[in-house]
C-alpha cells in the first residue's frame, strides 16, 4: 500500500464550492417546481371559479331574456329596465367580439 492510498483526501477549494454551487443550485429548483406547483394549483382554482360565475351570468341572462318575452307587446318598458337591457346587450357584444 503506498502513502498516498493511505492518505486522507480533503477537497480543495474549487471542489468545495462546486459542491456549494450544487446545493444552491438544487434548492432553486426544488423553490421553483413548488412556485410551478402552486401557481397551477391557483390556475386551477380561478379556472373553476370562472366557471361558476359565468354560469351564473349565463343562469341569469337566460330568465331576463324569458321575463322579456313574456312582457305584452306594445307595453312601453321602464326607461330603467330598457337602459339596463341596453347595456347588457352591449357588454354581451363585448365579450362575444373578444
Amino acid at each position: 500500500m503506498s502513502n498516498s492510498d493511505s492518505e486522507q483526501h480533503y477537497p480543495t477549494w474549487h471542489e468545495q464550492e462546486n459542491a456549494r454551487l450544487q446545493r444552491e443550485l438544487d434548492a432553486v429548483r426544488a423553490e421553483a417546481q413548488a412556485l410551478s406547483l402552486d401557481c397551477s394549483n391557483r390556475l386551477s382554482e380561478a379556472r373553476t371559479g370562472n366557471a361558476k360565475v359565468i354560469h351564473a351570468l349565463d343562469t341569469a341572462i337566460m330568465f331576463i331574456e324569458a321575463l322579456l318575452a313574456w312582457l305584452p307587446e306594445g307595453l312601453p318598458m321602464n326607461p330603467g329596465l330598457a337602459s339596463a337591457k341596453h347595456r347588457l346587450d352591449e357588454a354581451l357584444k363585448d365579450i362575444r367580439r373578444k
